[in-house]
């Protein structure tokens, strides 16, 4: 939609004026006027107090300057122990021991590697 605003033409997105008419009841002027507004096209005194009032109150600095009192450590990872998993892993080892060579379990609840025909492989 184009809009004469101030003897300046602004090209305002129809969908844009669609949504804020459905979304908050506005007619299609108010939506116009609210679009105005939030795009810096048009100053509203309410929304000027308000972040006046906001400025001068200086909570938003102390918010942003807020930082934690104390240094927290990183800790390391436990890993869970799970005999079940480990009772497979090992047993799938001792099973493929049988058919290849080379049966290597590198992470006991997870990998098995192994040699097969001459090759590499993980499962």
């Amino acid at each position: 939609m184009k809009y004469n605003f101030n003897g300046k033409e602004i090209n305002i997105p129809d969908e844009e004026i669609d949504k804020l008419m459905n979304t908050l009841d506005l007619t299609e002027d108010e939506a116009i006027e609210t679009w105005l507004s939030d795009n810096d096209y048009e100053e509203n005194e309410e929304v000027e107090k308000l972040t006046k009032k906001a400025k001068d109150n200086k909570i938003m600095a102390t918010i942003h300057e807020a930082k934690s009192e104390k240094d927290r450590k990183k800790r390391e990872p436990v890993q869970k122990e799970d005999e079940v998993k480990e009772s497979i892993i090992s047993q799938v080892a001792e099973l493929l021991g049988a058919i290849v060579d080379k049966v290597e379990v590198t992470n006991k609840t997870k990998l098995i590697e192994f040699d097969f025909n001459r090759g590499s492989l993980q499962i």
